[in-house]
């Protein structure tokens, strides 16, 4: 099994645009074949503080998954969203 924690530090002014995008991102990837589990989490005690975590079967279900056009779509999108680099722990 394939762990990812991803946090992302979204600019108070993009929270809800970056909230649009969430619903169609997590309906596609808990669809995708190896996916386990998709969550994500929004840290109350800290505005624009998200956190992903992810679980896939195996390394092949990660690779679908980074691979695919709406994920790819997501990361452009929110890109500038975003006030500082996130941070990205796959175990």
């Amino acid at each position: 099994m394939k762990k990812i924690v991803a946090r992302l530090f979204i600019k108070d002014s993009s929270i809800a645009a970056f909230k649009s995008l969430i619903p169609e991102l997590i309906e596609k990837t808990r669809a995708e074949k190896g996916c386990l589990c998709y969550s994500l989490f929004e840290d109350v005690t800290c505005p624009g503080a998200f956190l992903f975590y992810e679980e896939y079967r195996d390394q092949a279900a990660v690779n679908l998954h980074m691979s695919s056009a709406y994920l790819q779509s997501f990361l452009r999108d929110s890109a500038e969203m975003q006030s500082r680099k996130p941070i990205i722990d796959i175990i």
